[in-house]
């Protein structure tokens, strides 16, 4: 930490960011988050994952563990949607298979606020329930994402030629992937 303490960056994040491969963790770079809260993220990512350079990727614990991939705190002040919430969980969790539901919106609605909440909500009923966030702003965003949640599954993605989306798409539809 010390080493970027000093660091100039054209962007306040990017002092941050520099760290990652010294730590041996990824998060997704979203810039205009502020050095703080992408130092909060990193910090967060290297206590989940202490030893991650040393980890055992192929542990059959891991593969039956939950997951929480999830880039952002709660929002301590998010009130007056349960109408919202009750229908988007009766909409994703309908007789009891997975469905895929787009929210949409103009930008500063609440939509992310929305989906955060309803994950933290569902955390505390269901613990064993995983969470994946994969940031989906730009082609490259969501590419880094799919790798850095791969890494972080423990998926090896064989190959530049690997499709990425695929190989995590069969990851989560074996048996003990979980919920």
């Amino acid at each position: 930490m010390s080493w970027a303490a000093n660091r100039q960056t054209t962007r306040e994040e990017d002092t941050v960011y520099s760290l990652l491969s010294l730590f041996d963790v990824h998060i997704p770079a979203i810039y205009g988050e502020g050095e703080a809260h992408a130092l909060r993220r990193l910090q967060s990512e290297i206590e989940i994952h202490p030893n991650s350079a040393h980890a055992d990727q192929d542990s059959d614990d891991q593969h039956r563990a939950s997951h929480w991939i999830v880039p952002f705190e709660r929002n301590a002040r998010f009130t007056d949607r349960e109408l919202e919430l009750a229908q988007l969980q009766s909409t994703l969790f309908a007789n009891d298979q997975f469905t895929k539901a787009a929210i949409s919106g103009l930008g500063g609605v609440g939509k992310t606020q929305l989906v955060l909440e309803l994950l933290y909500q569902l955390r505390e009923k269901h613990k064993h329930y995983s969470a994946i966030w994969i940031q989906a702003t730009t082609m490259e965003s969501l590419n880094q994402g799919y790798h850095a949640v791969a890494q972080r599954l423990g998926i090896r993605a064989g190959g530049k030629d690997a499709n990425i989306q695929e190989l995590m798409q069969n990851f989560l539809s074996e048996d003990n992937a979980g919920h």
